[in-house]
């Protein structure tokens, strides 16, 4: 395990996913209803059909977000590792923006998590 400020820390999968999808019915299928009624040359109804269909909804992904988000840990790994990691928040000083933006972004959502 890397060391970073004193603490440990790890990316929840499940929040990258949860962050990407498109949305608020992610999970939901589309359902769609079809009446057709049939009527004679006197116009009087013959029959009527009603079909139910159930299509499974795809997952789609935000693409700016993905893009964001790959950056970001990305960013987390480019950073140099000079300066003694023990000296926790004197260690930030040392850093770039870049990592500071991804570092702050990735735990604002909940992607990146400290380890208990």
């Amino acid at each position: 395990m890397i060391e970073l400020f004193g603490e440990f820390y790890y990316i929840d999968f499940d929040e990258i996913d949860a962050f990407l999808l498109l949305g608020d019915d992610k999970q939901e299928n589309l359902k769609t209803t079809q009446k057709v009624e049939l009527f004679n040359a006197n116009e009087e109804r013959i029959s009527t059909e009603i079909t139910h269909n159930e299509d499974i909804k795809h997952k789609e992904i935000n693409g700016v977000r993905f893009d964001l988000i790959r950056g970001f840990i990305a960013d987390l790994g480019d950073e140099k590792e000079e300066g003694d990691s023990a000296l926790g928040a004197n260690n930030l000083k040392e850093t770039g923006i870049g990592f500071k933006i991804a570092f702050n972004t990735l735990l604002a959502y909940d992607i990146l998590k400290k380890m208990d």
